[in-house]
């Protein structure tokens, strides 16, 4: 099993297979809703030309989970290795306790599906 899906200057993508809790608290409450300080890199959409770029983050506001995207920055400063965990369309993963599926949504985003 490969520990390490990609591994770029300033991205570390994991296996989720390694991760010894692959559970996705929403740690960072922002009053209005909770979010997860953890991001996780989905490998590609269909004609994606690069693999492991587009990284997004969980959240929960009312009662409802959604994910989001996280905004890319191209800069010449030196900043630290930012480490996700690598899925694809159609993994499930668990989020505060409850699994949900990741499923395509338009505009190469994601939507989660509940799964019992």
């Amino acid at each position: 099993m490969n520990n390490i899906l990609a591994n770029y200057p300033a991205l570390l993508v994991l296996n989720p297979e390694c991760v010894a809790n692959p559970n996705f608290e929403l740690d960072n409450d922002k009053g209005y809703c909770r979010i997860s300080s953890q991001q996780i890199t989905l490998r590609c959409f269909p004609k994606d030309k690069y693999e492991y770029i587009r990284n997004f983050y969980f959240g929960e506001a009312d009662g409802e989970y959604f994910c989001n995207p996280v905004a890319a920055m191209i800069t010449d400063s030196k900043k630290d290795q930012k480490i996700t965990i690598g899925y694809n369309l159609g993994d499930v993963l668990s989020i505060d306790g409850k699994n949900f599926k990741l499923e395509a949504a338009p505009n190469s985003n994601i939507k989660l599906v509940s799964v019992d």
